[in-house]
């Protein structure tokens, strides 16, 4: 509880710092968004995005729970981002693009 305590005022529980993180996930996988990691990486954090700005709108609340799914959607989609850069260049030196 005390560890809670001290990162609870920090920018690591603020639902806009993970909004603007599932951002830049997206806009790394957008070179390759013809290519499967990249596509689930820009899927996965869109649909954080959306999560987020939703509540904007229809929530009732502000609390950081509200923002967990746009934090495991970054998370999750930070993973193949960068492998989108590998497979787009495996992609052009095979000729498939």
């Amino acid at each position: 509880m005390a560890r809670h305590d001290v990162l609870k005022s920090t920018a690591l529980f603020r639902a806009g710092i993970w909004l603007a993180f599932a951002t830049a996930v997206g806009a790394l996988a957008w070179r390759g968004r013809a290519t499967p990691s990249s596509a689930f990486a820009i899927s996965v954090a869109a649909s954080g995005i959306a999560y987020i700005l939703s509540f904007g709108v229809f929530g009732v609340a502000a609390d950081f729970r509200y923002a967990y799914w746009c934090v495991l959607a970054s998370l999750v989609g930070l993973v193949p981002a960068p492998l989108a850069r590998r497979d787009l260049s495996n992609h052009v030196r095979s000729g498939l693009h």
